[in-house]
């Protein structure tokens, strides 16, 4: 009889693993103050993200790298996240060449970001600390 419980504990616990465990689509994860949960669960979600955006989640937070998609199947956006943190960014045009790349600080744009046109050629720049825009540079 006193193994009843800790089989029950046991039981949802591995549930609980699981269904942390498989691959999820992007579409059926809900974000509520910036952790990220399945639509179906209390826990922060952990694991493998699929579809429209992709990486992983560990504690319900981006962690790793992760890449966004055009409906084409096309790469819009790459992006490198820490416990949430956004650390990198590059976007690109439809056609694929890069549109704008650059750094974060703390979650905010920091230093230089390069802007590209359609052809692959530097039009701008702009600069930033902790997120404010202090310069733009258009290139001729």
């Amino acid at each position: 009889m006193k193994y009843i419980p800790i089989t029950v504990f046991f039981i949802g616990y591995l549930h609980l693993c699981i269904a942390n465990a498989n691959d999820i689509n992007w579409d059926e994860l809900v974000e509520k103050n910036g952790t990220y949960y399945h639509n179906s669960m209390e826990l922060p979600f952990d694991g493998q993200v699929t579809g429209s955006q992709s990486g992983k989640i560990v504690q319900g937070k981006k962690d790793g790298p992760w890449i966004g998609f055009y409906e084409d199947g096309s790469v819009l956006w790459e992006g490198l996240y820490y416990r949430g943190t956004t650390l990198s960014w590059k976007e690109y045009h439809d056609n694929g060449e890069i549109f704008v790349t650059g750094e974060f600080n703390n979650g905010k744009k920091d230093g230089r970001w390069d802007i590209y046109d359609k052809k692959g050629k530097l039009i701008a720049q702009e600069f930033f600390k902790s997120g404010k825009i202090i310069e733009t540079k258009i290139i001729k």
